[in-house]
This record gives structure tokens, sequence and C-alpha cells, in this order.
């Protein structure tokens, strides 16, 4: 066979093979056109992830993203790589935009690059450059927060002078803790924080024992310090566990059932967010990166669809997969049995006889167990623990410390309003009323046969 022969020989093979590969190549690019808006909707829950404190929101998409490659095979590790890389850059081009708009915000990089700060009292930092008094206790707190309030109870109840700084949060419309002036306070960006005569005293716990030793009421008597600072413990909300180890946390410590039971109150939080109110606090530049009012107004519902979700995909979420939600209630009561023996123990009405920082650690949880209707639930089945909170709310630093929910510091919160909902959220969906009774499903994982 002459060359010329061969050359159109080959040429004639490639073009009867190339339909095959066209339509190789097609049945592959459907493939990716019918993952893409599957696999945008989980990169847009990762975007939530980078910025947001949801960690539960991070196994959920990770685990579909994952089902995800496993589909495509090779592309679909290759697509999980570049949606990762895009979601980074479209956060570092968010955070780029929010500095212009708004000169004062912190880069999450810029925020990670000035480490965290140690908690307790630093006499040898000084804050009075930053615009703090040198002479003033100062408490830097959201009316909301609930570390916040654990010191604000303290003060009161201390009957120390202290002058209020309230820095605003996401629900207020703001970010105050991830901008300049507050990093300056607080490098960490949490609240609360006490500045005493210039210099800080950072974590919520380390602020209550300062208070408690400089208090003359007794607070923190020294006979009584290691039982105080056992509940100083069982107060104290370390973190929003979502792993393998979440029940664990759970029977640990009362403080970490905290961010639980608020849910609630996120979720109604999320529900009353109009598009308009969104489009208004995201395109005026009063705070770009408030990830989950900046997602509700693309229609993604952070809270509902780890909470409320039904149907096939509500086994998916790590709230559910971890048995947070069977054995919350259950981890609740074994706390409030410890409480109710302890109160036994002392005689009453406080946890150490008198009230005492034992008390102040665990009030938070109670305020907002009581504007969540957990309370309602709870308390007819501990008289003992009902009791302590009805002498919580007797006393005279009662009114100091109260959170002024619908006040100038706190307009949105309209807890008459949350509380309908939750009722009828409640008795539409069965799971979710199923939380608070404690008689939601344990999860069992299925076993391939």
């Amino acid at each position: 066979m002459s060359a010329a022969n061969a050359a159109a020989s080959a040429a004639a093979s490639r073009g009867a093979a190339l339909p095959e590969l066209k339509e190789k190549a097609a049945e592959v690019l459907h493939g990716v056109e019918e993952y893409l808006p599957e696999l945008k909707e989980k990169a847009a829950e990762l975007k939530h992830e980078v910025e947001a404190r949801a960690a539960g929101l991070k196994m959920t998409a990770g685990a579909k993203v994952a089902a995800l490659s496993e589909k495509l095979g090779p592309l679909g590790s290759r697509l999980k790589a570049v949606s990762k890389a895009v979601i980074e850059r479209s956060v570092m081009e968010i955070e780029a935009q929010i500095e212009k708009v708004d000169p004062r915000y912190v880069t999450r990089e810029d925020r990670a690059a000035k480490g965290t700060t140690v908690p307790g009292y630093h006499p040898d930092i000084d804050l009075t450059e930053a615009g703090c008094s040198p002479t003033d206790l100062e408490f830097y707190y959201n009316e909301v927060s609930a570390n916040s309030l654990k010191t604000k109870v303290a003060l009161a109840e201390a009957g120390l002078p202290f002058v209020y700084k309230h820095i605003a949060l996401t629900h207020d419309g703001d970010f105050e803790t991830k901008k300049k002036p507050f990093l300056t306070i607080n490098p960490s960006g949490t609240l609360p924080v006490l500045v005493h005569e210039g210099h800080p005293v950072y974590d919520s716990t380390e602020q209550v024992k300062f208070i408690g030793e400089r208090s003359a009421r007794g607070l923190y008597p020294a006979g009584q310090k290691q039982l105080i600072d056992e509940w100083l413990h069982i107060g104290a909300m370390e973190g929003f566990f979502v792993g393998d180890d979440a029940v664990d946390h759970i029977f640990d410590s009362l403080g970490t059932c905290f961010p639980w039971i608020s849910i609630p109150m996120f979720l109604w939080d999320e529900a009353i967010r109009s598009k308009g109110e969104l489009a208004r606090l995201v395109f005026t530049g009063r705070e770009l990166a408030m990830a989950n009012l900046l997602l509700g107004y693309f229609g993604v519902r952070v809270y509902e669809d780890a909470v409320l979700t039904i149907g096939p995909k509500h086994n998916d979420n790590p709230f559910v997969q971890h048995n947070v939600w069977h054995s919350l209630r259950k981890g609740i009561e074994s706390h409030l049995t410890h409480m109710e023996s302890q109160l036994d123990a002392s005689g009453g009405p406080f946890l150490c006889g008198a009230f005492s920082l034992a008390d102040v650690s665990i009030v938070p949880f109670f305020q907002r167990a009581s504007i969540t209707l957990w309370l309602d639930e709870l308390l007819p089945h501990f008289p003992v623990a009902a009791k302590w909170w009805d002498a919580c709310k007797a006393r005279p630093a009662y009114e100091e410390w109260a959170p002024k929910y619908g006040g100038p510091n706190a307009p949105h919160m309209d807890v008459a309003a949350m509380q309908q909902w939750i009722r009828e959220q409640r008795a539409s969906h069965p799971k979710f009323d199923a939380v608070y009774k404690g008689t939601y499903p344990e999860f069992t994982p299925e076993v391939a046969c």
C-alpha cells in the first residue's frame, strides 16, 4: 500500500471512530450538566460553611459532595476540587468588596493571622489607646448573646459600677465583632469582653470569676470555690458539637446543650426576614458577610434545612445522624436531675445555699430555655429547679440583668411572636415537636447487604 493510500485509510478509520467519540463526549458532558444544579446548590452550602458558625452544615455538604463525586467518578473528584477552589475565591472576593464598602471590616484571613486571645485578666495589655477608659469597668456585650448574659448577671449581682458598651451582631443588621475597632479590643472577635481600667478580661467564665473576686457580696467564697468551679464548667458553652461525640458533650455540660435549645430562635429569625429586608441589609453595604441573611436572600434556609427538613433527605443531616435530636432532652434532664440533687444537698434556695457564681453560670440556659419554650416542657417534671428559677427572678438584681428584648439594643426580638411561631411549627412538624418531648427516634445507620 502506498503512503498516500495508508494515510487515506488512517483518516477513514479516524473518521469512522469520530461519531463514537463525539457520542461518548456528549454523554460525559450530559453527566456533568445533569449534576451542575446540585453541585451549585451544594457550593452555596459550602460557601456558608466557610464563613458561618454552622459546623453541622459542613458535614452535610461534605457528605453530599462526596456522594456526588462517587457518582461521577474521577470527573466528580475534579469537579469537587474545582468547586472548592471557586468557593474559596468567591469568599475572598466578597470580603474584598466588604472592605471597599466598609473599611472597618477585617477578613477572616487577617483575623486568623492575629491569632486568638488567652482567657483571663491581662494587666499587660493596655487598651486605653483603643479608646477604653483608664478608670472605668467597661462591659462589651450584645443583648441576645448568652455568654454576655452570664457576665451581665455577675455584674448586676456583684453591685459593681460599670459602663455598657453594646456591640451589634448579625441579628442586629451588622457584625461589629469582625470590624477593626472591636478587633483592637479583642482580636478573637468574640463577646463579651470586660475591660477593667483599660485592661481586658477575656472569656465569660474568667470574667465572672474576676467579678466574684472583687465583689463584697460573697459570690465566690473561698470555702466553696471547688464546688462553684464545677458548676462554672457545667454552665460553660464550649462549642457547637455535631460529630460522633456530640451526645457525649450534651451529657458533659448543660452549657453544651445551649446552642441546641437556641435553634428554634434561629429558625424564627430566618423565617421573619423578608427578601426586601435582606436586600436592604446586603446591598447597602451594612454587612455583606452576614451568612444567614445572605443565604436567606437567595432562598437557602440554613436552620430550616437542618432541623425541619422531612422526607428522604431528613436523615442526611448530622443533627439526626449523630442522635443529637434523639438525646438532647435526655441530656438536659440528666443535668437538671444533678441540679436538683445539689439544691437538696445545699438546703437551697440556691446551689451553694446562698446565691453564688454557681447560679450565675446556669442562668443563661434557663433564660434562653424560657423564651424558646423549653422550660414549659421541662420544669413540670423538675419542681425543685423551677423553684430555683423563680428565686433567681425574684432577686433585686433581676431587673438589671434581664434581657431587654424589643428595646433599642434588641428591637427585632419579639418574644411573643417567636413563641407563637414555635408553637405553630411544633404543631405542623411532628419531628420538631418530638425534639422537645424527647421522643425523637434514634438514628440507626443502614447496613449494606
